[in-house]
């Protein structure tokens, strides 16, 4: 995507200011939205963070730069980047929230004042808890750096006593199923000690498992 702007350094700035003041941030004291990620993988560890935590609010960040003035006056286009990132988080009841995310950056020319979008991605997420033991996650996300492409993740998270956490996903696009993954964590020592485990299965390897992980995590977990 391109946007030609005689003004295009002023009016840049202007635009991301003008935004991040419209914005409403939560307040200091409210709890951090949860992540919504199609494009990511997330771990055992991610899994019991988002089980217990209860996350609500937003969460935006925003980036503007620029090269130094003085590349103009060797002949060189001053080249500006943003970036903005935002994540809410919408919680209906005590057993399902609901989550967006909107990942946005560009660079432009001052010379030949072009505006080019690098990479954007829109994604929407679910978490569903039917009972204190069992929940649904799922994601859905459209990711542009090049060809666009749509994702899903689909996750079912099994709390079976306090000190475990089991979790199976499924994760495909247009083409069809890339990777089936599960993980686990099992609580040594509660919120200080855990063993964690993982693996991953994709079907162009006739879904044998593969990556499978185990590792010890040591230290103040939330």
């Amino acid at each position: 995507m391109q946007m030609r702007c005689p003004f295009f350094n002023r009016a840049l700035a202007g635009l991301l200011i003008a935004l991040a003041a419209g914005l409403c941030v939560a307040p200091a004291h409210a709890d951090q939205p949860c992540r919504v990620e199609p494009f990511g993988v997330e771990t055992a560890a991610d899994r019991a963070r988002d089980f217990t935590r209860h996350c609500s609010g937003e969460q935006v960040k925003w980036n503007l730069s620029a090269t130094p003035r003085r590349a103009m006056l060797s002949g060189q286009p001053n080249i500006v980047r943003a970036q903005l990132n935002s994540l809410t988080t919408q919680r209906f009841g005590s057993g399902m929230l609901a989550t967006f995310k909107l990942n946005w950056a560009a660079s432009g020319d001052s010379f030949a004042r072009r505006f080019r979008t690098e990479r954007m991605a829109l994604a929407a997420g679910g978490w569903f808890r039917f009972d204190p033991r069992w929940a649904l996650q799922a994601n859905i996300g459209r990711e542009k750096t090049g060809e666009a492409r749509t994702r899903a993740t689909v996750a079912t998270v099994w709390q079976p006593v306090r000190a475990a956490l089991v979790f199976a996903e499924w994760a495909g696009s247009e083409a069809g199923t890339e990777m089936h993954r599960i993980g686990a964590r099992w609580w040594l020592v509660p919120r200080r000690l855990a063993l964690d485990f993982g693996a991953i299965a994709r079907p162009d390897d006739g879904f044998g498992w593969e990556e499978r992980r185990i590792g010890v995590t040591y230290g103040l977990l939330r």
